[in-house]
């Protein structure tokens, strides 16, 4: 057993162990990634650790949490992930929230792009105005359940309704670029290139409770006082369904995905890669931060 930091006791995965990971946090730093990714492969329970980690997440990345930090009370408070793209697994195009703010720094091949794209739910008595890109959209309201370990938690969604959601920007973020995102800000990303492309996925404490409330899912998740009331219901439900020491209910988050999506095609729970994708990626992403450390 080991001792994470906040004083709890956890068994931490063998690729969880680098002792300067969190250093991927600080900024780019390809010669930092090269040599965890390096560490990863040249130790079979390494890297066995970490293809049996790595986690499918339907907007279209795999997910490999690399450190998280705990407090007194076994509350993750801050995590470090990679996440893997590749053109062979595209995901969907849904915008979300999450609920933590989050940093992510871009490393893939000198032509590659990150495509960052941000969005804005519209009020119901909001006008269309020509010249923007207004999409209708489902709104889901997905209270997520937490399960303590730092990877992806349990989905429960809720269609709860419809939107006009405008798309406010693109952002093409080249390697070694930078971007912010608060947990409040519906967003989208994918990327244009070839090979393996990683970005370090750094997320801080989670968004306060209140935003989870009545007021708040009206007053800054964009909800209708009817949908607000269903969602409170819901999650009433939830809690009282839960086994307290396994898991806890965490925020609400919003996704938008096209009409005509059927809820059940959602991806409720969390999903290991298979484990001949997750050596691809692997061995992938270490070829391309190579490459990165070399001409940066």
């Amino acid at each position: 057993m080991s001792t994470e930091s906040g004083g709890i006791e956890t068994a931490i995965a063998p690729h969880m162990l680098y002792p300067d990971v969190w250093d991927l946090a600080d900024g780019p730093n390809p010669q930092l990634l090269r040599d965890y990714l390096r560490w990863i492969v040249s130790e079979e329970s390494r890297f066995e650790s970490a293809t049996e980690t790595m986690q499918w997440i339907p907007v279209g990345l795999f997910s490999l949490p690399v450190a998280k930090e705990l407090d007194a009370s076994g509350l993750v408070t801050q995590t470090l992930q990679i996440n893997f793209y590749h053109e062979d697994y595209p995901g969907n195009e849904h915008p979300h929230a999450h609920s933590r703010p989050a940093r992510t720094i871009w490393y893939s091949s000198p032509h590659a792009r990150q495509i960052i794209t941000r969005s804005l739910p519209l009020s119901e008595h909001t006008p269309r105005i020509d010249g923007l890109s207004i999409h209708r959209r489902q709104v889901v309201a997905n209270s997520i359940i937490d399960l303590k370990d730092g990877k992806r938690p349990i989905y429960s969604p809720a269609a709860v309704g419809e939107r006009d959601v405008l798309e406010l920007s693109d952002s093409w973020v080249a390697p070694l670029g930078s971007q912010s995102f608060s947990s409040l800000e519906p967003h989208h990303i994918t990327f244009r290139g070839v090979g393996v492309a990683m970005s370090v996925h750094h997320k801080g404490l989670e968004e306060p409770s209140e935003l989870s409330s009545f007021k708040g899912l009206v007053g800054y998740k964009y909800l209708t006082t009817e949908q607000a009331e269903q969602v409170i219901a819901l999650r009433g439900v939830m809690a009282g369904n839960l086994v307290r020491s396994e898991s806890r209910l965490g925020p609400v988050t919003m996704i938008y995905p096209p009409q005509g999506f059927q809820l059940e095609d959602m991806q409720e729970n969390p999903s290991t890669a298979e484990s001949h994708v997750a050596e691809r990626l692997l061995v992938g992403g270490l070829a391309t931060s190579e490459l990165l450390a070399r001409v940066a």
